[in-house]
């Protein structure tokens, strides 16, 4: 919600500019990271500026810029290939400018320089290149794995009775795909800190521990409006039918509150889309 008013006061501040370079680095947005969070954000932003620009008139005539950066050779690089060109297809029929095999070498107040050089003018920046594990497991003198925790497949610290370790900071072996460790998602998180809770039980005498394995049902990525990605089973989708397999997915995960934002999203396809402020971000200051 935060960036939503970020964007929008863009817009307002871009609409007051007498200075052209100043409106056009008010209207542009780059996006850093082009995985799940950062196609997500650039897709949904890109409609929210195409919305909010046709009821400021003093806009007519020109459109928000929206860039997309990452080093790898395609969008959604974690994801399988065959959703990346349908996502990509979608972000560039909205006016998206993706930046594909180079990143962000310098941030300033009113520019961004890209890791070939290139200066932008832009007044925000999404940083969206993913997570890294809390820095206290570096402090614990244990062997780690790319900052995470090494554990074996029942998520315990190996010569370390009674030590385990879940989620984003544990390198859990991923026994579907034998070699590699499990992502830093929320679904393996959940999931291994019920496995280590099981294990935790069972050093202590209850029950018996178990390995963490778990196969993964497929992807899905919300594009907005009518538009997504996912291949459910491994079955390719995009466009509406994905839209719908993404948002009947989302609702399941939620562990409350389905029918309040069924309703939302009913609400939202019936009626025309709010781009009022939430007054989230504060007024800026004027220059003297």
């Amino acid at each position: 919600m935060y960036l939503r008013d970020h964007i929008l006061r863009q817009l307002e501040l871009a609409e007051q500019c007498d200075d052209d370079d100043e409106r056009a680095a008010r209207l542009t947005f780059v996006v850093v990271g082009a995985g799940y969070t950062g196609t997500e954000v650039t897709a949904q932003g890109a409609l929210l500026t195409e919305r909010a620009l046709r009821h400021r008139p003093w806009l007519r005539g020109h459109q928000a810029r929206w860039v997309l950066l990452d080093l790898a050779s395609r969008v959604l690089p974690g994801l399988a290939a065959g959703l990346s060109g349908p996502a990509a297809t979608v972000l560039r029929r909205r006016g998206v400018d993706i930046r594909l095999g180079q990143t962000v070498s310098e941030v300033t107040a009113d520019r961004v320089v890209t890791s070939d050089g290139t200066k932008l003018p832009a007044h925000t920046v999404v940083w969206c290149v993913g997570t890294w594990p809390d820095p206290l497991i570096s402090s614990l003198g244990l062997p780690t794995n790319h900052g995470r925790l090494v554990v074996d497949e029942r998520l315990a610290v190996p010569g370390h009775p009674g030590l385990f370790a879940a989620g984003d900071v544990a390198a859990v072996p991923d026994l579907t795909r034998p070699g590699a460790i499990t992502a830093m998602t929320a679904q393996h998180a959940q999931r291994q800190g019920k496995r280590a809770a099981d294990n935790v039980a069972a050093s202590l005498g209850r029950g018996r521990a178990r390995a963490y394995k778990h196969h993964d049902l497929g992807f899905v990525v919300d594009l907005g409006g009518w538009q997504a990605v996912a291949n459910p089973l491994g079955v390719r989708l995009s466009g509406p039918p994905a839209q719908v397999v993404t948002r009947g997915y989302h609702l399941l995960a939620l562990p409350a509150g389905r029918l309040r934002v069924a309703t939302d999203w009913i609400d939202g396809r019936l009626a025309r889309p709010s781009t009022v402020q939430f007054g989230l971000v504060p007024e800026p200051r004027l220059k003297p």
